[in-house]
């Protein structure tokens, strides 16, 4: 069985679809779509032909994520396209020392941790001795004004750690 032009862009656009052009079959012969005879198509070899075509296209605008998933290719360059931005305004933010490496922040997190250890446990020894022979209220506020002059030593820490980070981070971003 062979059908003409017209009945075969009618059969491979699908019910409900608009015709293919004469036109587009013409390519798609020059593309290799078998062709029964001078204007006539077998629909039964145009159609595997046809539907390996639209496959290919498919698979073209479409790929597939590590976890098997299929994705639009658009969808994908759209994704890259956004973590290449995310990168780049993170880089330029560490050259201008907004953004502390993290290894970094780590690391001086770890120190302050250390002084606010010692300055904690050094307190009692440190106290101790001036409690003798003091009131309840004179305690609690010896206590206290302790703890508030360790609070302010450490929070003075706290700024200087800071601005030695911010230091280091610029000069990492020059060199």
């Amino acid at each position: 069985m062979t059908v003409n032009i017209k009945d075969l862009c009618r059969l491979l656009a699908g019910d409900g679809h608009e015709p293919l052009s004469e036109m587009a079959i013409s390519q798609f012969v020059k593309d290799g779509m078998p062709k029964a005879a001078r204007g006539t198509y077998d629909p039964l070899k145009c159609m595997p032909w046809y539907i390996g075509r639209l496959r290919t296209a498919a698979q073209a605008r479409m790929g597939e994520t590590k976890d098997g998933k299929i994705v639009a290719l658009d969808e994908a360059q759209r994704r890259l396209t956004l973590a290449k931005a995310e990168n780049e305004e993170m880089t330029a933010k560490e050259r201008r020392g907004e953004l502390v490496p993290l290894e970094l922040h780590v690391a001086e997190q770890a120190k302050l941790a250390t002084v606010v250890k010692q300055k904690m446990l050094n307190l009692p020894a440190r106290i101790a001795p001036k409690l003798v022979d003091l009131s309840r209220n004179e305690t609690k506020a010896l206590l206290t004004a302790a703890v508030k002059a360790a609070l302010s030593d450490l929070a003075k820490l706290e700024e200087h750690g800071a601005d030695r980070a911010d230091t280091k981070a610029r000069r990492r971003a020059r060199a």
